[in-house]
């Protein structure tokens, strides 16, 4: 060993020796104040919280606190907590004090990193909670200085900006790019930001929400001050302030008073609807306090609320007076009313930096709108002002989570603040004194989710991330305003579990010791830990501390467990009251669990409640569902699916699924759910994908679910009807099913006498489809086994498998249908079941019992006297193999006509099932208060496949308002196009603009076409509610003159819709009703209420106006108005192909004229229709072909109707079960069990109708016995609130020539030739019909007569004529002339005669073809000949006919050409690189000109050959006759591959030589 070597042996040796005397020798730790069961959380290395039992120094100063930290700095990582933590401030909490620290690493503040120790009273250590980041690495270079930064700033920032440095930080350490950077307040008019610059790159790198530097000087030098208290009523209520009296000092009787408080530092200001915070102080010279302002009053008396709550150390355990600074100097609160013009919002502005002054901003709201000033709402004036005390405490940054929490502050402190106590509704509710209509809340913490705020964790997240990290006023800096109903609602659960304890004083309580415990940064996660936290402090009992934990887990927190309840899903208190206004709210799979436990338990209101599902569910594997409604207590109340789907997941092993539902009882309605998913096998008798068994209704539902059972259907196992209601309707199912009896929709179909009325009534299935496959031994395409059923409009395309069974049955659509009970003995009568306008494909396999096996029903079971059954219209695909249907009925019950059997093929000709036209109405049955399939507000077609539910669209959602005109006669409002004509509707809607629009003159200046969205009817009528009972009615009517100008509005579409404004729990909201026409209301525009008696201003008029291809659904539907309150005159209006429907009352041209209970001076109201005419289908239960109901406007006024020169063609439809009319006279309303229909009007209370000059082409056709059916009026009287006592009905000059008759007789026996009905009142009719008025109706006068004195003047004639012929030569101008036949004083002149013909036009290519026919009813038209259209580059077009049928022509007709497209073929030349032909090929448009032609060779040399590519350009497509050249690649041979190699084989070794003689050198 050298010396060298010997040398570091020997220090190793020592080295070895010495290491374990530092062990001996190093000093001993303290005593920790962690001691073994406290616990340390970090996230993502980030120190979070320290936990537990903390024993050693008692902290009662800053040293102590840093003592403790430092014994605790192997946590942290630190040497010494002084030089890694630098202190903020001190905060009182209710249990003790919190310190703040702020995070150092090299002497600069970490950006996020902050730390609090909170101790109690007694000097214990409970907590230390924050953000302290482990490991931080950053960029420490500094390449620009605070100088450079600020540069950029300003290059970035309007001229105008105000910029102040604030700090410099370390930010975003974690990422790549984490760096020094310099932050400077940037403030603007209005807002205010915080903005960071890299030290490194001098850009901008972050900009977040900040506060503004703002004016901060105040008049008050020279004066002496002092407080006087003033007491001013504004809106009948008493508000006392304080006002301060300046004095100057060199002259005291020099005075004024200011609104302010000098000593509590508020100061109340205008700011004159200005944006940029000017204002002006209130003051008054004159001594008198006059300072003209409510809303200032209101303001300053909240804000002075806000002051002495904070002061009060009652409020909450800490008592504050004021507002103070970073510097803790109380700073001045400058309140300006009046911000900015119309503005929608309060807000505050902190001070910055040395700053000592603060400022909230009001707006006055905009009405139109619904928002008055903000100053209404106390509410809203304590939480800005707990906005000024949250930045005191713990400067949230206003962005994603912690802005969230800033404003869930707010929310709190200002709902205690407002006093309205937490019992209450209104404490929950912001801004419910400010904002009205439809809105009501801005936000509701007790039912978030119905302002479209968060209620459960997944959704607070899932806002924040939609952001993806960038918050911008743009997205409400990380949706803020949606996000800070969590922790509030989150408390709200917390007092439904124990309202005892969780009172107003100890839930503030706990807020502010959260607060206290939270950083500028904190997330939700951390608030839910700082608040469990600070209930510990709080010394709250186990009991209060797990209700806390539980409704974290109950809102979806991780982490958190609740009560287990149900299949391991915690029980929740689900949002909403159940109310119609505030439905119970379906969150989460939690929520749906708890419907089922409160329902099926019979807890509260839950099985009678309204449910609305917000989102998609998913049911698991490991769930076996527990369905909602049991025998003792089934679901009766509503359940909105909201158009979401619940997917099953459920094992297949052991379930007994019924059904989501299980019994629903009758008053049950279930609406727009989807249901999806596996495979169920189910051990339960009954199953359905939505209910087991219901008694009520389904509509807009579907299911694709496959399920086994016994008793299957599609969507309900078992049907048990009593009424007449409308059981599923726009559903569908497309899955496959299995049992013993299935059925598409429904297994079991059983109707029941209907208790209260002690007849049968059937029920009905309509517009609803099946798709899927079946395997039974007694199946149905819809319902497997049925009895009083009327199945109308349906759909099904299926294939049925008949188990091996001799004695299988199936049908199409109904396997068994028959009239006797189903599960008893007892015989019913008067049932009806009925299969009208059904299109149906099956095709059938394993079917050995033809006898019980057929398209349409498999086997009909009844027996005379029992009822009828009724098969009509439907379309069968023809398999040659079986029948339409296999009867043992009675023939006397039997009826079947114009059932179609068809080849076409799924998805063409008579089962074009995805088309759009092939659901025209004139396909279908216009069942009473429905449309077959509607394909704008219900469904959609889809290629190839069957419709599915669409999204629905509403006119009013794309209004627009710009109208050209002044609204007067002169000079009326013009309407050009669909956006204006929804303005026009928007405008009645809004109480703020009705006054200012309703009663205006309006003029279209172009045709409209509506098609593709819903219509909502121009006027609607709002109904206001208090503790759930109304407590009015408000008319908004269209009140003014509306001029079609001659033109069309088309495609008209209009439901009978509520809208619901937001409530509250008390039951206390409006409910806006808008019906089925295309004006909705319309009213009379009468002198102001304050009068007893008034005067009509204005009568509503509508002229010279052409609807077409209209589709009015709902009740008192119409095609132009659904109802007139007092009088309307209706002109010169049209209504063409229209589709009136309702389940109740329906008029071909207006629903219903109904009084207001007002008192006029004229005693009588005179409406008129003239000129005018409607054509098309008119459905319902009460039906009139002009009016369908008619009364008088009140008890002391009556109503006059008259009808003149009225046209009606088409038909009318009632269909309802033979009862009775009743009268109820607690409500003052009639309701109609038996069918009553007339031409003219359906039925009639005036006390005067006349109807002259007017003729009825259209059926009247009855689908039940015994229907009232009049071929003028169907019925008189009935004892509505305004009904007179004396009838006066004058029939002049009329003609009826319509069939009228009921489909199972074909005969006029049940029908009064005038009058179908009148009814048992104490009254007087007064009937005169005058000569010239004619009939083909050889029946009496009226029908069935039950009034007490009817006086009757009658010449009426009876004629067997032809139409067109003889009494009824209508198409002859002289007839009109004749006083025979028509009173001369309205004799028709050219215009109207003009309604009788129908113009015909066919198109072709997008112009007319041909000339204009017009011809007479079912005239033979002749369509031009040869039509061609031009072909394209990519088609010829090969004439196929037209698109409609004009055998018979019954309307105006466009008919339209139709030819198929054939790809046309290009001949392609193919050329060499000398332009030499190679070939040639005929090709398709759109084809690849790179085809497989062979290339010529490309010759090369030794060093290159050539390889062929392709023909043409890259892609190039065949666009007509082209010529493409051949394409090569150049290839390196062989040889100069090998030469290449040696030539760089060669290069290498000169290197190599080269380097080591080099080395050598």
């Amino acid at each position: 060993m050298n010396r060298k070597s010997f040398r570091y042996f020997l220090i190793l040796v020592l080295c070895v020796a010495i290491f374990p005397l530092a062990f001996v020798f190093s000093p001993q730790r303290s005593v920790s104040a962690l001691s073994d069961n406290c616990t340390v959380t970090i996230e993502e290395n980030v120190l979070t919280g320290i936990f537990g039992t903390f024993n050693g120094t008692k902290v009662e100063s800053l040293d102590d606190a840093y003592d403790v930290l430092d014994e605790l700095k192997d946590k942290f990582g630190y040497s010494s907590s002084r030089s890694a933590l630098y202190f903020d401030k001190k905060v009182q909490s209710i249990s003790g004090n919190v310190y703040r620290f702020k995070q150092l690493v090299n002497g600069i503040q970490v950006y996020g990193g902050e730390v609090n120790l909170s101790v109690k009273k007694n000097g214990r250590v409970t907590s230390v909670l924050g953000k302290y980041f482990l490991d931080v690495n950053y960029d420490k270079t500094i390449k620009y200085k605070q100088e450079d930064a600020l540069k950029v700033v300003e290059s970035s920032y309007s001229s105008e900006a105000e910029i102040n440095f604030l700090q410099t930080y370390i930010y975003d350490f974690e990422g790549e790019d984490g760096c020094v950077v310099y932050v400077f307040n940037v403030s603007t008019i209005g807002e205010a930001y915080n903005v960071f610059v890299s030290a490194v790159t001098n850009e901008i790198v972050l900009e977040v929400v900040g506060n503004s530097l703002l004016r901060d000087k105040l008049p008050t030098s020279g004066y002496s001050k002092t407080i006087e208290q003033k007491t001013y009523v504004v809106d009948g209520k008493s508000y006392t302030v304080d006002v301060t009296k300046y004095t100057r000092n060199i002259d005291p009787t020099s005075y004024f008073y200011v609104l302010s408080n000098t000593e509590k530092k508020i100061f109340m200001t205008n700011g004159e609807n200005a944006s940029n915070y000017s204002y002006l102080y209130y003051d008054d010279t004159t001594g008198t306090y006059s300072f003209n302002d409510d809303d200032a009053i209101k303001a300053y008396y909240a804000l002075l609320k806000c002051y002495d709550f904070y002061a009060d150390i009652n409020s909450f355990g800490v008592a504050q007076e004021g507002i103070k600074n970073t510097n803790g100097k109380t700073i001045d609160l400058i309140a300006i009313v009046h911000f900015d013009s119309k503005y929608e919002n309060a807000g505050y502005s902190a001070p910055s930096g040395d700053s000592v002054i603060g400022y909230f901003i009001f707006g006055d709201g905009d009405p139109a709108n619904g928002t008055k000033s903000f100053v209404n709402g106390i509410d809203i004036v304590g939480h800005e002002y707990q906005h000024a005390f949250t930045e005191e405490k713990c400067s949230f940054v206003y962005s994603g989570e912690s802005g969230a929490l800033s404003e869930a502050f707010s929310d709190m402190f200002g709902a205690v603040i407002e006093g309205k106590g937490i019992s209450s509704t209104g404490f929950w509710q912001m801004g419910e004194d400010v904002i009205s209509g439809t809105r009501r809340v801005f936000r509701d913490m007790a039912n978030p989710t119905s302002t479209g705020c968060a209620g459960d964790y997944e959704t607070f997240k899932r806002n924040v991330a939609s952001c993806a990290g960038k918050y911008t006023s743009a997205n409400d800096y990380g949706r803020i305003h949606y996000n800070c109903t969590l922790p509030t609602y989150a408390t709200y659960l917390m007092y439904q579990k124990n309202p005892k304890f969780f009172t107003e004083y100890n839930i503030l309580q706990l807020w502010y010791e959260t607060l206290t415990k939270l950083t500028s940064t904190s997330g939700f996660d951390d608030f839910c830990d700082a608040m469990v936290k600070a209930a510990e402090a709080l010394d709250w009992s186990d009991e209060n501390r797990r209700i806390i934990e539980s409704v974290f887990a109950s809102i979806g927190v991780p982490g958190y467990t609740g009560v287990e309840t149900w299949n391991g899903k915690s029980l929740t208190i689900l949002q909403g009251s159940g109310t119609i206004e505030s439905p119970y709210l379906v969150n989460t799979v939690s929520d749906l669990a708890s419907v089922a436990y409160y329902v099926n338990r019979g807890e509260g209101n839950y099985s009678t409640a309204r449910y609305k599902l917000s989102t998609d569910i998913i049911l698991t594997a490991d769930v076996d569902w527990i369905a909602i409604g049991t025998e003792a207590n089934p679901f009766n109340g509503y359940f909105n699916g909201n158009s979401n789907t619940i997917h099953y997941q459920i094992s297949a092993l052991s379930s007994a699924f019924g059904g989501l539902f299980g019994y629903c009882g009758t008053n049950a309605y279930i609406y727009d759910l989807y249901v999806d998913g596996a495979n169920v096998e189910t051990s339960s008798e009954y199953a359905g994908a939505i209910a087991m068994q219901l008694k009520g209704s389904l509509s807009g539902c579907s299911s694709s679910l496959n399920i086994t059972g016994k008793y299957v259907g599609g969507l309900v196992g078992h049907i048990i009807n009593s009424d007449s209601d409308q059981k599923i309707a726009n559903c569908f199912a497309t899955g496959t099913l299995s049992g013993e009896e299935v059925g598409g929709l429904v297994c079991h179909f059983e109707t029941v006498k209907n208790p209260t009325l002690g007849i049968y009534e059937s029920g009905t299935i309509f517009s609803s489809y099946f798709s899927g496959k079946i395997s039974a031994n007694l199946a149905g395409g819809l319902v497997a086994r049925a009895n009083g059923i009327l199945l109308i409009n349906n759909i099904v395309n299926t294939k049925i498998n008949s188990l091996s069974n001799a004695n299988a049955c199936a049908g199409g659509l109904v396997g068994l249908l028959q009239l006797d009970n189903l599960f008893n003995s007892a015989l019913p009568t008067g049932v009806l079941s009925y299969a009208l306008y059904n299109k149906v494909v099956v095709s059938f396999e394993n079917s050995t019992n033809q006898d019980k096996t057929a398209l349409l029903a498999g086997q009909i079971l009844g027996s005379a006297g029992q009822g009828y059954i009724y098969l009509s219209h439907n379309t069968l695909k023809n398999d040659s193999k079986h029948s339409i249907y296999n009867s043992t009925a009675s023939s006397a019950i039997l009826l079947d006509e114009e059932n179609v059997l068809s080849t076409d093929s799924v998805f063409s000709g008579d089962f074009d099932f995805d088309n759009e036209s092939y659901y025209a109405t004139s396909n279908w049955f216009l069942i009473q208060g429905s449309t077959a399939f509607d394909m704008t507000a219900t469904f959609k077609v889809n290629a190839n496949k069957m419709p599915t539910f669409c999204e629905l669209e509403f006119w009013l959602d794309d209004a627009i308002y710009n109208f050209a005109g002044s609204g007067t006669e002169v000079d009326p409002f013009q309407i050009s196009n669909a956006r204006q004509l929804a303005g026009l509707a928007n405008l009645m809607t809004n109480e703020y603009y009705y006054s200012a629009y309703s009663d205006k003159y309006y003029i279209l200046t172009k045709d409209i076409d509506l098609k593709g969205k819903v219509w909502a009817g121009i006027g609607v009528i709002r109904y206001s509610y208090s503790s759930n009972i109304l407590e009015k009615a408000t008319i908004f009517g269209f009140t003014g003159s509306f001029n079609g100008n001659g033109h069309t509005i088309s495609n008209v579409t209009t439901l009978g819709l509520y809208s619901i404004s937001k409530g509250t729990a008390e039951g206390d909201f409006e409910l806006y009703e808008f019906n089925p026409g295309f004006f909705g209301v319309v009213s009379t525009k009468d002198t102001n209420s304050q009068f007893l008696t008034q005067s009509v201003i204005h009568v509503p008029e509508i002229k010279d106006l052409v609807l077409e291809d209209v589709v009015s659904t709902g009740n008192n539907a119409g095609s132009v108005v659904s109802k007139v309150f007092n009088q309307v005159n209706i002109s010169s209006v049209t209504a063409m192909n229209v589709s009136v429907s309702s389940n109740g009352i329906a008029g071909g041209l207006v629903g219903r004229i109904d009084g207001t209970g007002n008192t006029y001076f004229s005693s009588t109201l005179e409406s008129k229709i003239e000129n005018c005419y409607v054509l098309g289908t008119i459905s319902g239960v009460v039906v009139g072909g002009v009016v369908g109901y008619a009364t008088n406007v009140s008890q002391s006024n009556n109503s006059s109707v008259s009808i003149v020169n009225f046209l009606l063609r088409g038909q009318i439809q009632v269909l309802s079960s033979e009862h009775d009319a009743e009268y109820d006279s607690s409500s003052n309303s009639a309701s109609y069990y038996s069918p009553i229909a007339g031409s003219m009007v359906g039925v009639t209370m005036l006390n005067n109708l006349e109807i002259v000059n007017c003729i009825s082409l259209a059926d009247i056709v009855s689908y039940a016995p015994g229907a009232n059916l009049g071929g003028f009026v169907g019925g008189v009287g009935v004892g509505d609130k305004y009904a007179s006592l004396t009838f006066t009905i004058l029939i002049d000059g009329s003609k009826q020539i319509g069939n009228i008759y009921d489909v199972f007789n074909k005969t006029s026996a049940y029908v009064g030739s005038v009058v179908g009905i009148t009814h048992d009142i104490a009254g007087t009719l007064n009937l005169t019909i005058t000569s010239s008025t004619y009939t083909n109706m050889n029946s009496s006068v009226v029908h069935r007569n039950n009034m007490s004195s009817v006086n009757l003047s009658s010449s009426i004639n009876y004629s067997e004529d032809e139409k067109g012929t003889g009494d009824f030569a209508i198409y002859d101008n002289n007839y009109y002339k004749n006083s025979k036949y028509f009173n001369t004083d309205n004799a028709w002149g050219e215009d109207q005669t003009a309604r009788l013909y129908f113009t015909v036009i066919f198109y072709n290519d997008g112009e007319i073809y041909g000339e204009e026919q017009i011809v007479k009813e079912n005239e033979r038209v002749v369509a031009p000949l040869n039509p061609t259209k031009k072909s394209t580059a990519q088609y010829d077009y090969i004439f196929k006919g037209w698109d409609q049928d004009f055998s018979t022509i019954t309307r105006n007709m466009k008919i339209v050409a139709q030819y198929d497209k054939v790809l046309r073929t290009y001949e392609i030349t193919y050329l060499d690189e000398n332009g030499h032909e190679v070939d040639s090929k005929i090709l398709e448009y759109g084809s690849s000109v790179n085809q497989n032609i062979d290339p010529p060779q490309k010759k090369g040399n030794l060093f290159v050959e050539y390889e062929f590519v392709r023909w043409g350009e890259p892609n190039q497509t065949v666009t007509g006759e082209m010529s493409v050249s051949v394409v090569y690649q150049p290839k390196l041979t062989k040889l100069s591959v090998g030469l290449i190699a040696i030539v760089v084989f060669v290069l290498f070794i000169l290197i190599v030589v080269f380097v080591k003689k080099k080395s050598r050198v």
